[in-house]
C-alpha cells in the first residue's frame, strides 16, 4: 500500500526555499553594507594620509632648500583638491603646481587656518608657518566618519584620533582673552623713548615647552617691525627666547590675533612667573626709536583681580635707553592684563641650523673684526667689518668659500638690521657645503659654535639666537 513519500527523500517546500533566499538576501545586504563602510573608511584614511604627505612634502622642500623660497599647500573646498605650490602665495596658473583630489566618497567639511587662510605656507628660512590650524574631512554619506589633521606653528603635522575634538590642535596652554580696551594706555611704541609693554604670566603645576604666543593687537600708520621676548624673573630679566620678526606693515588695522613664533620650543618651569615683552626694530627705548603705533588690547578691572589673577601688565620698560628700567606696573596689581594666548609645543621633526639669526643687543658699529675659526683653529679667516658695510653703514654683507682640509667651507654672514643700538645678524652655514667644526666670534666675543655636523651653540654674551 502506498502511504506517501518518505520525508527523508522529499524536496524542499516553497516556503523553505523562500526562507533560505530571504536569509541569503539579508546576509548579502549586511555584507554589502559592511563592505561599503570599510570602503568609505579606507577612502577617508587614504585621503588623510595623502593630505599629510602633501603637507610634509612642502615642509621637506623647505628643509632641502629646494627653490630657495617658501612652499605651501592650497586647499580648495569647491573641487575637493589640495595643491603643493612654491612661493609666498598660491598661483593657480603656476605649471609647477602639484594637484591632488579627494576621492569621490570624501569631502572637506571644515578648514580652520589662522587668518581665515586656505593656504598653509611654510617659511623658507625657519620651516614654520603662521597658517596653523586644522583641516577636517568626512565621508559624504556620513559626516560622523571624519578625520582632523592638525598643522602646528612649528611645522609639525599630525592626525588626531577619530574620537578627538579639533580643540586638541595646538590648543592654548594658557590664555587671557578678556581685554577689549583699545587706547593710549597700551600704545607701543607711542612716541620717542617710551619703552616697551610687557605682560607677566605664571606656569601651572607642570613644566611646559611652548612654541608660540598670540597677541591681540592692531596698528596705526606704518609701525616698525616687532618681535616678542620671553624673559625670566622680571621685565628686564634674562631673555629665554626671542620670536621671529613680525612685519609692522603686515600687522592688522583692527584688533586681531597675531602669532609670534619661537623657532625652537621654550622650556618653562612649573609654578614660575615669566614675562612676555614686546620689542621693536629700531628700539622704542631710544629717542630716535621706532615709528608708528601698535596697540595691545587690555582690560582694566574695577576690582582686583580680573579674570586672570596671576599676571600683571607693564609699560615703559627700558624707557629712555635705560635697559635696567623695569617700567611702570599698571596697577594696582592684577587689575590690568594684556590679551595673550600661549601655545604648548610638539617639537619639530628637524632643527635646521643652516639659518641662524642673532640679536647682538648692541651695534655692529661698535666692533671691528669677525673671526671664523675652522676645525679647532686649523684655519682662521678674519673679516674686517667696515670693509663689508654699505656706504650708509646700515647693512653688512660677507660671503666666501674657505679652503679647509682640501674642502671648501661656504659661509654667508649678513645683517637683517643695524642701527646705533641694535644689530640682528644672520649666519648661513649649509650642512651640504660644510663638514668641519666652526667657531665665529666678534672681537673675541663668542657668537656661535658649530659642530662638524652642524649643531649650533650660542655664545653666552650674545642676546639671543633664533633658528630661521
Amino acid at each position: 500500500m502506498f502511504h506517501g513519500e518518505d520525508r527523508g527523500e522529499r524536496g524542499f517546500t516553497l516556503f523553505e526555499i523562500l526562507v533560505v533566499i530571504g536569509i541569503i538576501t539579508i546576509l548579502i545586504g549586511i555584507s554589502i553594507g559592511m563592505y561599503g563602510a570599510l570602503q568609505n573608511r579606507g577612502s577617508i584614511d587614504t585621503d588623510s594620509q595623502k593630505i599629510i604627505s602633501a603637507l610634509r612634502l612642502a615642509h621637506n622642500k623647505i628643509l632641502s632648500s629646494e627653490g630657495s623660497s617658501n612652499h605651501g599647500v592650497h586647499f580648495d573646498v569647491s573641487d575637493s583638491s589640495f595643491t603643493v605650490f612654491e612661493g609666498d602665495s598660491f598661483d593657480s596658473e603656476d605649471p609647477e603646481n602639484t594637484v591632488a583630489f579627494l576621492s569621490n566618497r570624501v569631502e572637506f567639511i571644515n578648514i580652520q587656518l589662522a587668518g581665515g587662510s586656505t593656504d598653509v605656507v611654510f617659511d623658507e628660512l625657519s620651516g614654520y608657518t603662521v597658517s596653523d590650524g586644522f583641516i577636517e574631512l568626512a565621508e559624504k554619506r556620513d559626516i560622523s566618519e571624519n578625520r582632523i589633521i592638525c598643522i602646528e606653528a612649528s611645522g609639525v603635522v599630525r592626525i588626531l584620533d577619530p574620537q578627538a575634538d579639533a580643540s586638541s590642535c595646538n590648543a592654548p596652554y594658557l590664555e587671557y582673552t578678556s581685554g577689549a580696551i583699545d587706547g593710549d594706555l597700551a600704545s607701543f611704541p607711542s612716541g620717542s623713548a617710551f619703552g616697551d609693554p610687557a605682560q607677566s604670566f605664571v606656569v601651572g603645576d607642570s613644566d611646559v615647552a611652548i612654541s608660540s604666543a598670540d597677541l591681540y593687537v592692531r596698528r596705526s600708520d606704518t609701525p616698525s617691525d616687532v618681535f616678542l621676548e620671553i624673559r625670566e624673573t622680571s621685565t628686564t630679566g634674562n631673555v629665554l627666547s626671542q620670536s621671529l620678526i613680525v612685519s609692522g606693515e603686515g600687522l592688522p588695522v583692527s584688533l586681531s590675533w597675531v602669532k609670534f613664533i619661537f623657532s625652537t620650543p621654550v622650556d618653562l618651569s612649573a609654578n614660575t612667573q615669566y614675562f612676555l615683552r614686546l620689542r621693536s626694530l629700531p628700539s622704542s627705548n631710544t629717542v630716535s626709536g621706532a615709528s608708528g603705533t601698535i596697540i595691545w588690547a587690555y582690560e582694566n578691572s574695577a576690582s582686583s583681580p580680573p579674570a586672570y589673577d596671576e599676571g600683571d601688565a607693564w609699560r615703559y620698560v627700558g624707557a629712555n635707553d635705560v635697559s635696567s628700567d623695569p617700567g611702570e606696573q599698571m596697577g594696582p596689581a592684577n587689575q590690568y592684563d594684556f590679551n595673550f594666548k600661549i601655545f604648548s609645543s610638539t617639537p619639530p621633526p628637524n632643527v635646521d641650523s643652516r639659518h641662524l639669526e642673532f640679536n647682538l643687543e648692541s651695534s655692529l658699529h661698535d666692533y671691528t673684526t669677525i673671526t671664523l675659526s675652522f676645525d679647532g683653529g686649523s684655519v682662521v679667516e678674519n673679516i674686517t667689518i667696515n670693509d663689508f658695510m654699505n656706504a650708509e653703514s646700515t647693512e653688512f654683507d660677507w660671503s666666501d668659500a674657505v679652503l679647509v682640509n682640501g674642502n671648501e667651507q661656504v659661509i654667508k654672514i649678513h645683517s637683517l638690521y643695524i642701527d646705533d643700538n641694535d644689530t640682528i645678524l644672520h649666519v648661513h652655514r649649509n650642512g651640504d657645503l660644510n663638514d668641519v667644526s666652526l667657531n665665529i666670534n666678534i672681537d673675541s666675543i663668542d657668537l656661535v659654535d658649530y659642530t662638524a655636523g652642524g649643531v649650533a651653540t650660542k655664545g653666552s654674551a650674545i642676546g639671543s639666537m633664533v633658528y630661521r
